[in-house]
């Protein structure tokens, strides 16, 4: 895609005072297309198309507020446009002024308030507030549990490619929570995500793989997908990981290796990980546990991405 000339055109509009090529000149300025990344000018652009009510401009100044992108974080703010966009019906607005008021940022908690207005966005089909919806509806916070509801407003972000959603689906299938119990209406969703590179779902296919659940037992598809799934910084994986070189599964046995993975499993506070590397330790040498620490190191250093496979 030709950035530079959609820019320039949009620039050319947006000196016309069309609020529509000032609201997209802002959002290339913010993410650097076509122009260098200018998060204030970017703003700019997105005042002056918010000052003739365009209200994707509204949501998307809430947006700077809220992530501190060209100004600093302020919530007060950040609620302030989100709720001028959402007055005029724009979906992402709503989807944040009720994730605001159902966490109580920027203003007093207001949970009804906030179920509202995730019913308005995702009756519009906006994903993330479907998501969100079928959350609530799911644990039953805020609202009478129903979980056929709850199905069925995953499903409909699910097929927008909500990959939150595909694993909140592929979870219902997997636990028999709410519909049939079923590994392979499971896997399906979970393959959507996981190739969407989502670590949780990427942890789940492994963790099937690694298991024999709705496929055959296959340690090196296992840890295909950990690897994955350790890459996105899922800890959850990490034991998993020591396991497979622990006992030599799909790979060649590595006291070390199943050190390292259990040792950034108890970083970040497993205590059986924590057991288990003590376990080990005391079959390895000093300078087994030497090498391994550099390892540690290297892994952590390298967000996961260079872990000696």
């Amino acid at each position: 895609q030709d950035f530079s000339e959609s820019f320039k055109w949009y620039n050319a509009a947006a000196a016309q005072y069309d609020s529509t090529a000032q609201y997209k000149l802002g959002l290339m300025y913010n993410a650097g297309e076509g122009t260098a990344q200018d998060f204030m000018e970017g703003l700019r652009w997105l005042h002056l198309a918010a000052d003739q009510d365009f209200a994707d401009a509204q949501a998307s100044i809430g947006d700077a507020h809220y992530f501190g992108l060209g100004v600093t974080e302020n919530l007060v703010e950040a609620l302030k446009w989100y709720q001028l966009a959402s007055e005029k019906g724009e979906q992402h607005g709503q989807y944040m002024l009720a994730h605001m008021l159902l966490n109580g940022e920027g203003a007093a908690a207001d949970p009804e308030k906030a179920l509202n207005l995730f019913m308005l966005s995702a009756e519009q089909g906006y994903a993330s507030s479907q998501y969100q919806l079928g959350t609530i509806y799911e644990e039953g916070k805020h609202t009478k549990k129903d979980l056929k509801e709850a199905y069925r407003l995953y499903r409909l972000a699910a097929t927008q490619g909500d990959t939150d959603a595909q694993v909140a689906i592929g979870n219902m299938h997997y636990y028999g929570k709410g519909v049939s119990e079923n590994y392979s209406e499971a896997l399906k969703w979970y393959f959507l995500a996981g190739e969407a590179d989502d670590g949780g779902a990427q942890l789940s296919i492994g963790f099937m793989y690694n298991f024999g659940q709705g496929l055959n037992v296959d340690f090196e598809k296992a840890l295909k997908w950990y690897k994955l799934s350790a890459e996105q910084g899922i800890v959850a994986v990490r034991p998993l990981i020591a396991d497979l070189y622990l006992y030599g599964n799909g790979v060649e046995q590595s006291n070390k290796k199943a050190y390292m993975w259990y040792s950034l499993a108890a970083n970040d506070g497993d205590q059986e990980a924590m057991a288990s590397k003590n376990l080990i330790s005391k079959k390895m040498s000093k300078d087994e546990t030497d090498q391994a620490a550099l390892m540690i190191k290297d892994c952590f250093n390298s967000d996961y991405n260079k872990c000696f496979w």
